[in-house]
């Protein structure tokens, strides 16, 4: 009972193609989609948003 858990818990299905793929997978054997969070696959919006904030913030404090 114990090992059945543990494998059910270590594996997901890919919402694109409904394939099995483990938890920690950042892409999907099957189809190739990318699995990763929003802000890891887009890292330069990110980064422009986060510029963009700070850059809003300052300039109502000045």
């Amino acid at each position: 009972m114990g090992m059945t858990e543990t494998i059910d818990q270590q594996i997901k299905r890919c919402p694109a193609c409904k394939t099995e793929i483990a938890v920690t997978a950042d892409r999907c054997p099957n189809c190739q989609r990318d699995l990763r969070n929003w802000f890891l696959r887009h890292p330069f919006w990110v980064l422009f948003g986060l510029a963009a904030l700070a850059f809003i913030l300052y300039g109502m404090t000045v």
